[in-house]
């Protein structure tokens, strides 16, 4: 019976692994994320995002929609620069339309035609884009009270109709223009969101970090941190009563009996 039950131990003790063993590859799993988090071991022009899994989800995607953000940059730098050249070339033609409690009307107008010119340049030019987005959506807010006095009033501007079937598209588009600025140039993706695909997504969305694949050293030493060590672990009671009874050792006082 003694040895029935020393058997069973045994085979337990072999099928059973050990804690240490089952925790030391999940403690080197989250140290490294700890490390990713904290923004070490990131490839150069890597860096984490602040904020976890929801920031990350929130966040934008310059990249996003090439395609349509260069068509939408395309046509920006085609209208802006038209508008630019109408009012440093006519400005006396717009005064009528400036509202009353804006000082120097004049300059205020040929300044609106610089910002358009610079606001089409700074779009073609990547490092300047994303500041020339926010400008030509700021300026599209200022200019609309402008917009405004000359649909309510109803005043004549030469190339320009004065009927509602213009303004009132015109009124509503301008919120369009506010958005579109700052989507070409991509400092928003909002109403859309950025195309991910794969496992890398989960991974960015689960941790909140773009992380890269561990190097060979960091394999090898998560191989090397997860073998077992036997020197570490305990013996089970099994073990104890199995080297107990090997040849040259003292034999259990019961088989003695």
């Amino acid at each position: 019976m003694w040895r029935m039950r020393s058997i069973a131990d045994s085979c337990w003790t072999l099928r059973r692994p050990a804690a240490a063993e089952i925790s030391k590859p999940h403690s080197a799993s989250m140290a490294r994320c700890a490390r990713i988090r904290a923004g070490q071991g990131l490839p150069a022009g890597l860096k984490p995002r602040p904020g976890g899994a929801r920031s990350h989800a929130m966040a934008n995607d310059p990249d996003a929609y090439p395609r349509t953000r260069m068509a939408m940059r395309l046509a920006f730098v085609v209208f802006y620069t038209a508008a630019g050249v109408l009012h440093l070339r006519s400005p006396d033609a717009f005064l009528p339309i400036v509202p009353l409690w804006v000082p120097f009307p004049r300059e205020v107008v040929l300044a609106t035609g610089v910002c358009e010119f610079a606001g089409a340049a700074g779009l073609l030019v990547p490092r300047l884009r994303r500041l020339a987005g926010i400008m030509l959506a700021l300026y599209a807010v200022c200019v609309f009270p402008a917009n405004i006095r000359h649909a309510v009033e109803g005043i004549q501007v030469p190339g320009l109709p004065t009927q509602w079937w213009y303004h009132a598209p015109r009124l509503a588009l301008q919120p369009v223009l506010v958005w579109a600025s700052l989507f070409c140039a991509g400092v928003i993706d909002w109403p859309f969101r950025p195309r991910r695909s794969g496992l890398n997504s989960m991974r960015a969305s689960a941790s909140g970090v773009i992380s890269a694949p561990p190097s060979a050293g960091e394999r090898s030493a998560g191989r090397s941190s997860s073998a077992p060590s036997a020197a570490v672990r305990d013996p089970a009671p099994g073990d104890r009563r199995r080297s107990a009874m090997q040849p040259g050792t003292a034999t259990d006082p019961r088989e003695g009996a």
